[in-house]
């Protein structure tokens, strides 16, 4: 008989007959009615803490929320900006066709050295960009202005290019320092013939 006075009290020690309550936790968090009817509340630091928990989860939820709304109405009221790429500058500022005209065609003999005509003397330039708006090429020469360059803004239709210095020969040294220092920066610079 003793053994069976020892299983029970175990029994009643660890509670392995009663069934676990679901959210037991939350029940006991509740406020519960006293014997005349009235509920009261009491505050602990358990329901302290989530009662703090589920605000942060409610902020977090409103924050996601208007961010996603947010993104909506400026997709749905911005306008479309079609962006049109650049092409590579040795594209833009490659010579046009010219022309066959009879006097091309029909003019080919020779010309003897003293009998041509003086070549005006060739004027090189570092071309840095090409931009679609001049505001775009403007502030880009302000900035090579500043690096000690002397920069300027032409108009090749359509864009409008960025240029640094006139150089008679490309070659020379200043020219060739001139255009180091400028693909620090620039890295697809080149000289152009004016």
């Amino acid at each position: 008989m003793g053994h069976m006075e020892e299983e029970k009290y175990q029994k009643e020690l660890f509670e392995f007959d009663q069934p676990r309550k679901s959210f037991s936790i939350i029940t006991d968090m509740l406020p519960k009615p006293n014997l005349e009817g009235n509920v009261s509340v009491t505050l602990t630091l358990e329901k302290i803490i989530f009662i703090c928990i589920g605000i942060v989860m409610m902020m977090v939820i409103v924050y996601a929320l208007g961010v996603d709304n947010g993104k909506s109405r400026a997709q749905a009221t911005a306008p479309a900006v079609k962006q049109v790429p650049a092409p590579p500058l040795a594209a833009v500022l490659q010579p046009k066709n010219t022309a066959v005209t009879a006097n091309n065609i029909l003019n080919t003999a020779p010309v003897a050295p003293s009998a041509r005509p003086a070549q005006p003397a060739k004027i090189f330039t570092i071309l840095t960009g090409a931009y679609n708006k001049r505001e775009s090429a403007q502030a880009a020469a302000a900035v090579l202005n500043k690096q000690g360059f002397s920069a300027s803004v032409a108009y090749s239709k359509p864009y409008y290019i960025v240029c640094v210095g006139a150089y008679s020969d490309k070659n020379g040294a200043d020219a060739k320092n001139d255009l180091s220092r400028v693909r620090r920066t620039y890295k697809d610079a080149y000289f152009k013939l004016i």
